[in-house]
């Protein structure tokens, strides 16, 4: 193993590592992540139609025969201390590090084709030497935006699947950078992977329905569609606007955190308020339509619509201290009172979203519904209840 160029990419902060590995210890490293989709929610695993399987077959023997494959593009998040340290660290301590590095922090951004030919030939071929470009960052959001970058203009590859490309790296970080800001919420948060749970309680959340809210919230738009190309490119050029943002995880994680208290706030009401869909307190935030929603009007408020001007990180920052003081109040009202639907106004809620999403799709409409409603609730207008924010579409 051996390093042939360290370029530091002064856009995304991060560094462009090209090395030779030997298909062993290639396989080593990423053997786990394969098995995986790459690490990547929604990438593409190993293509079983007849024309993939021809291509590949086709890329197989033109590998054997001796062909050079254009370098496989792995993602790393290190450590901040590793990261400044590269430039300096020798080959065999970098390749060190790699090999001990957490499965969550490593993702075959661009390979997962070529890295099949490799496995299904390793044994024959497991001394040959391949290409491999590392995308080495500290911080998820400069290995987001580098993505978005390198793939704009390219059909095959939707917006969603672009984020998702470093998805466990965006939620470990955030993991971690919630739990050093709220020591006190480390025990009552939880995110879940898609089939180890289902949320039962408040502070639980799905890993895949944070990836959508961290979308949304780039997007400042409610319609994440995650079956339809998103990659149009007036989306990208919002979404790489964004993650492009120093402070865009940060205030992520700051409208996440109001998310959670304002769910663990309302979630002590656990006796029913009505028959319908929103029950009890915790089913506001069981619907992912009101997260986007809440996700959706937060972004508004911060970066302004998509298409304004570009505002201040100082602008920005005061923006999430209102939104902060926003949740604060609404979570000191609901400390002082004892009938919760007082303030939650579930009745009124059901009833209004069983009128008005009869001509309309239900989930579309909610979506919309929900980032009006928390539009409204971010404003400076005085409030005792939901009640104005619910009638406010």
């Amino acid at each position: 193993m051996r390093i042939l160029d360290r370029t530091h990419d002064d856009r995304s902060e991060s560094f462009s590592i090209l090395s030779i590995l030997k298909i062993s210890d290639y396989i080593k490293l990423i053997n786990e992540v394969y098995e995986v989709n790459g690490g990547i929610e929604g990438q593409r695993s190993k293509l079983k139609t007849t024309s993939a399987i021809r291509i590949r077959n086709r890329m197989a023997s033109d590998f054997v025969n001796g062909a050079v494959l254009p370098s496989v593009v792995i993602g790393i998040v290190f450590t901040k201390e590793k990261y400044d340290n590269i430039l300096k660290t020798p080959d065999e301590i970098f390749f060190r590090d790699l090999f001990e590095l957490e499965k969550s922090r490593v993702s075959i951004i661009d390979g997962m084709q070529r890295t099949t030919v490799f496995l299904e030939n390793q044994v024959a071929l497991q001394e040959r030497e391949i290409r491999v470009e590392f995308w080495v960052t500290y911080q998820t959001a400069a290995l987001t935006y580098r993505m978005l970058v390198l793939n704009t203009g390219q059909v095959p590859w939707n917006l969603r699947r672009q984020i998702e490309v470093v998805y466990s790296s965006i939620v470990s970080e955030i993991k971690t950078k919630f739990n050093s800001q709220n020591p006190e919420l480390e025990t009552q948060i939880e995110m879940y992977k898609l089939g180890e749970g289902k949320r039962t309680r408040p502070g639980e959340f799905q890993v895949n329905d944070i990836v959508e809210l961290y979308i949304a919230f780039g997007l400042r738009k409610s319609k994440v569609d995650t079956e339809t190309v998103l990659a149009d490119e007036f989306s990208r050029l919002d979404m790489i606007e964004s993650v492009s943002n120093n402070y865009y995880l940060e205030a992520f994680i700051q409208v996440f955190s109001c998310l959670c208290k304002f769910d663990l706030a309302i979630g002590k009401y656990s006796i029913p308020f009505s028959s319908e869909r929103f029950k009890i307190g915790r089913n506001l935030f069981d619907s992912q339509p009101a997260c986007v929603g809440f996700f959706t009007a937060a972004g508004i408020k911060i970066f302004g619509r998509p298409g304004t001007h570009v505002r201040s990180v100082e602008q920005q920052q005061k923006t999430v201290q209102i939104i902060q003081n926003r949740c604060d109040k609404a979570i000191e009202i609901i400390n002082q009172i004892t009938n919760g639907d007082e303030f939650l106004q579930f009745g009124l809620l059901n009833e209004i979203i069983a009128l008005s999403s009869r001509t309309k799709r239900i989930g579309d409409f909610e979506r919309e519904f929900f980032t009006d409603a928390f539009s409204l609730f971010f404003s400076d207008e005085e409030f005792e209840s939901m009640e104005p924010f619910w009638r406010a579409f």
